[in-house]
């Protein structure tokens, strides 16, 4: 009778008395780093919420509403604070101000209105100019025809791997490599965004929706010295890097972008190298860099160039400098001009230095070769303190000849530096025109600037207005120039001819 009543008990007994009972949640130990060192544990199950407010009145924090708090760990990399972290880590915290908004991105299936738009717009200008342009209404027709082609062509697209993309199976391993990466090209959306916010799995080279991340590599990402640089470039993948930029770590920067270019992997995100480095970076570093970029466009590095750089690194860099060249192994600077019609370097700003010689350098030009055609700004710019000892007027004559060699044909405007004192500036300048005069103008040039050597004037004489016979001097001088050479512009400090 006891056993059936047993059983009749546990048969007829509530649900809720028959679960075994709930484990205790898990607790978490972590150390912050603010002012000190601080210790806290919570439970699994704490809403994020609450332990933010935790954390804040732990360190005795009153943030304002465009302020918010950031973790960092040891490794320098950014944390979510919230019931999923491990325990036994140590966090830095931080204050910082809160991110603007980004502007939304648009999404393909905007793609059919641009399409839409565009096609409307075409029609207008069409009619506003067919009276006109006669040929133009066809142009637009076929520019028309392209683009609904096109987005019809994307939209076709999407409809049919739509139901992956819901999945979440188009950009998964199982796909065959190329046809993954035709879509990843063909359908992500890329977001540049700083390396604090990308999670250390920002290796595999695009997420499951289809996400591009391009870090910006900037001072914050390079804090540590060269350890950190090199555990940096293990764990950045080259095809990433959108940006690099650098002004109190630029030596680690400079680690950074060498171990990138010799992983063995195109930098093919790559857009512009903005590095404030003191140190001179090797011409080896710039080639590599140069060579697995085919999309960088601007190179501001300071390099010494003590060797040619090959035509293949002038393909796609539009704008390249510092440099400054070495004082016997002359053959890079004639290399800056001989990319051949298909470079696309444009602009070189090279740095004048004690060892810097147009009569050298035009005794390592080469005696024939082809017009330049790619190179249109030379700035030799001073740098440092003013060369001690050098006859200035012997110094910029040979620039006269050197203008005029086929390599630099396509110059457009020259920089060159003058010396501080008034006179030997003077002289200077008119040393120059008079070579320009015997060796005849060079056909493109059109802009011809006289740089100072004093720091924190408007010009190099800042008060030639005071000396008369100076000034009548100088403006003589290009009256001359434009007497002459009615196309070119003489820019020297201080002085303005009235036109």
């Amino acid at each position: 009778n006891i056993k059936c009543l047993q059983e009749r008990t546990l048969l007829t007994a509530p649900a809720f008395l028959l679960r075994p009972p709930c484990p205790m949640p898990e607790r978490v130990l972590l150390t912050l780093q603010y002012h000190g060192l601080h210790r806290f544990k919570f439970f699994r199950v704490t809403p994020q919420s609450n332990l933010h407010e935790f954390v804040q009145e732990l360190l005795g924090l009153q943030l304002d509403p465009d302020e918010v708090l950031r973790f960092v760990d040891e490794d320098g990399d950014g944390v979510l604070l919230n019931d999923r972290i491990e325990s036994d880590m140590t966090l830095t915290v931080s204050v910082q101000a809160r991110r603007p908004e980004k502007r939304p991105r648009t999404s393909p299936e905007q793609f059919p209105e641009w399409a839409r738009i565009a096609a409307e717009t075409m029609k207008v200008l069409a009619q506003g100019l067919d009276s006109h342009h006669p040929a133009l209404p066809s142009l637009f027709n076929a520019a028309e025809q392209l683009t609904t082609s096109a987005a019809q062509l994307h939209r076709h697209l999407l409809d049919q791997i739509g139901p992956w993309q819901v999945q979440r199976m188009v950009f998964r391993d199982g796909m065959p490599a190329h046809v993954r990466h035709h879509l990843f090209v063909y359908c992500s959306l890329p977001d540049v965004v700083h390396l604090s916010e990308v999670s250390r799995g920002f290796r595999r080279w695009c997420s499951s929706e289809g996400r591009q991340m391009l870090p910006l590599l900037d001072d914050a990402a390079f804090r540590g010295g060269d350890d950190v640089a090199r555990r940096l470039a293990e764990r950045v993948h080259p095809s990433f890097v959108r940006r690099v930029t650098a002004t109190q770590e630029a030596d680690v920067a400079c680690v950074v972008l060498c171990s990138l270019s010799a992983a063995g992997f195109p930098l093919s995100s790559l857009e512009e190298v903005s590095v404030a480095n003191s140190r001179y970076a090797p011409t080896t570093t710039l080639i590599q860099l140069l060579k697995s970029a085919g999309q960088v466009r601007s190179v501001k590095m300071l390099t010494l160039l003590h060797r040619p750089l090959p035509a293949e690194c002038l393909q796609s860099v539009r704008i390249l400098g510092p440099l400054v060249l070495h004082a016997t192994e002359l053959s890079g600077f004639a290399s800056l001009f001989a990319g051949g019609s298909t470079a696309a370097l444009c602009e070189v700003q090279i740095l004048d230095s004690l060892q810097l010689s147009f009569q050298k350098l035009l005794g390592a030009m080469p005696p024939h070769g082809p017009l330049g055609k790619h190179l249109r700004t030379l700035e030799i710019v001073p740098h440092q303190n003013e060369p001690t000892g050098r006859f200035w007027t012997q110094w910029i004559q040979p620039l006269a000849e050197l203008l005029r060699h086929p390599l630099l044909a396509s110059l457009v405007c020259v920089s060159v530096p003058v010396p501080s004192s008034n006179q030997l500036a003077i002289e200077c300048a008119e040393a120059l025109v008079t070579s320009l005069g015997q060796w005849d103008l060079p056909a493109s040039l059109r802009t011809l600037r006289f740089l100072p050597y004093r720091d924190g004037c408007a010009g190099v004489l800042p008060d030639l207005a005071a000396v008369l016979p100076d000034l009548a001097a100088v403006r003589d001088m290009l009256s001359r120039c434009r007497a002459r050479w009615p196309d070119l512009v003489v820019q020297f400090p201080g002085v303005q001819l009235d036109s």
